[in-house]
């Protein structure tokens, strides 16, 4: 599979777009998250253009608390990858909160 079938493709990535879920965690908004999240939608719902799921916008933004939240829910994918094959700690380093964040998210995970 390419790389356009694997951005036109949901089935690639096996879940649906929750688009709410991926709003509220970028707006790094906790009492959305945790209250979508006890609604029953998808901690690990991926963002259909990036491949971002919650944790991977927590770890690159530096959203300790959203992050931490995220890792504590048994359902949470801990190493998922984005559409670049990316993981939550490489972005961290990349974009985030660098060598600091990363660690945290090897700690916690």
């Amino acid at each position: 599979m390419n790389n356009l079938d694997k951005k036109t493709n949901s089935n690639y990535y096996n879940i649906m777009d929750d688009h709410d879920i991926i709003k509220e965690s970028y707006a790094n908004n906790l009492t959305s998250v945790r209250a979508l999240v006890e609604a029953g939608h998808d901690i690990n719902a991926v963002e259909l253009e990036t491949g971002f799921r919650p944790l991977h916008i927590a770890a690159c933004r530096g959203y300790t608390e959203l992050f931490r939240y995220i890792v504590s829910l048994p359902q949470s994918d801990l190493w998922p990858l984005d559409r670049w094959q990316r993981s939550p700690s490489a972005l961290a380093l990349a974009e985030g909160d660098g060598l600091g964040f990363a660690r945290l998210i090897e700690r916690e995970t």
